[in-house]
């Protein structure tokens, strides 16, 4: 009897261990930070990154986001292994793709700095569009995960001021 169980749980595990090894073998495309934030007029710089389980040659990102919220005012090539062939601007979203000419890498990999203006206070999600996102090599499209992040444009501080007069004060707001 015990003999079954230990043969049991040894089943359950190997599928386990199958599942795990098969979600670990994706290709990540995710932001640093994943949720940022700014005053209106404010910039902040967000990266646009990919954990390439796979040897990839070529990426696109579509980015999506709230432009009442957020503006995407300025990208750059983080100087790394990419020559972009398409990237631009597009009312309601970036899309940046490019290739590496020289075979491929894995491993993670820059893709984009993107600088965030705040426009207005509210809350932007950061959203990648699978559909027209994704990684591949010579051609052929590999497996990808996204992870979305938010951009969270803050109110302008409030002050209060209260002259007082010398002694004891009891304040509250």
């Amino acid at each position: 009897m015990n003999r079954r169980i230990v043969v049991m749980i040894g089943a359950v595990l190997a599928v386990l261990a199958v599942l795990t090894a098969s979600a670990a073998a994706d290709n990540v495309f995710y932001l640093v930070p994943q949720n940022s934030s700014a005053a209106p007029g404010e910039n902040v710089t967000v990266l646009v990154m990919l954990n390439a389980s796979d040897v990839t040659d070529a990426f696109d990102a579509r980015i999506y986001f709230d432009p009442a919220v957020v503006n995407i005012s300025a990208w750059q090539n983080p100087g790394s292994i990419w020559d972009w062939w398409d990237v631009g601007w597009h009312g309601n979203y970036v899309h940046i793709g490019g290739m590496d000419f020289d075979g491929g890498s894995s491993g993670v990999l820059g893709l984009a700095n993107l600088t965030l203006t705040g426009i207005n206070p509210g809350v932007s999600a950061l959203h990648f569009d699978p559909e027209y996102s994704g990684c591949g090599y010579h051609g052929n499209p590999l497996p990808a995960t996204f992870i979305d992040g938010s951009f969270t444009c803050t109110a302008p501080q409030e002050t209060f001021s209260k002259e007082l007069v010398e002694g004891w004060n009891l304040i509250s707001l």
